[in-house]
């Protein structure tokens, strides 16, 4: 949300925006509710959920969640795979999953490219991968099945963790951190620590 200038939110997450829902220079899109067949216009090279169309609004473009998409684009494989059950969705429907998924993020990253724009793609946490014997934690990475968070990594110059400390400080990883992976980055030096605190107040939004 404090990207530059105004900003479109593609939500796909229900109630994604609420927190961020205030800030003046924010406008929503909102795909939460979107039938699976939504993932058709993935496909467009040149006008992915219309995006092209409204290049010249806005300066940034952030889709919220990754991870929210992908369960539409796993319906989407289930709806047309022969043999896929929401029980037990077969290797083709995962495939439509990770194929529609990897669609959209190229090709929204291309029409922004560009045009010169600033994307920004939001992905929940998933649980913790654990050693089978003693239970503990090996890395945690972002809730998207199979091989996606990696592939879809390759595709981004910036990867960070964002969480919440105790004490209630938001704080940014930019480089494997507290076993959380993939992150990478080409923005920050990669000597020192690789985690900061987030200053940003919500108040300057009225500044």
């Amino acid at each position: 949300a404090t990207l530059p200038g105004r900003k479109l939110w593609f939500q796909f997450d229900p109630d994604g925006v609420s927190a961020v829902a205030h800030a003046p220079d924010i406008d929503v899109a909102d795909f939460s509710g979107a039938s699976p067949s939504i993932t058709a216009q993935f496909k467009s090279e040149t006008n992915p959920l219309g995006i092209k169309d409204v290049l010249d609004s806005y300066d940034s473009f952030i889709f919220d969640s990754v991870t929210n998409i992908t369960d539409k684009t796993l319906t989407q494989g289930i709806n047309t795979t022969n043999g896929a059950t929401v029980e037990r969705p077969s290797p083709g429907a995962y495939g439509v999953r990770n194929a529609l998924a990897v669609r959209l993020i190229k090709n929204v990253i291309a029409v922004t490219g560009k045009a010169s724009k600033h994307v920004a793609f939001i992905a929940h946490e998933g649980a913790p991968t654990t050693d089978e014997k003693t239970g503990a934690i090996l890395f945690i990475s972002l809730a998207l099945g199979g091989q996606l968070a990696s592939n879809i990594g390759i595709d981004f110059s910036e990867m960070w963790s964002i969480y919440q400390t105790e004490q209630g400080v938001r704080r940014i990883a930019v480089r494997p951190a507290r076993r959380r992976k993939p992150m990478k980055t080409r923005m920050f030096q990669q000597s020192g620590e690789p985690e900061f605190d987030w200053k940003f107040n919500p108040e300057d939004w009225e500044n």
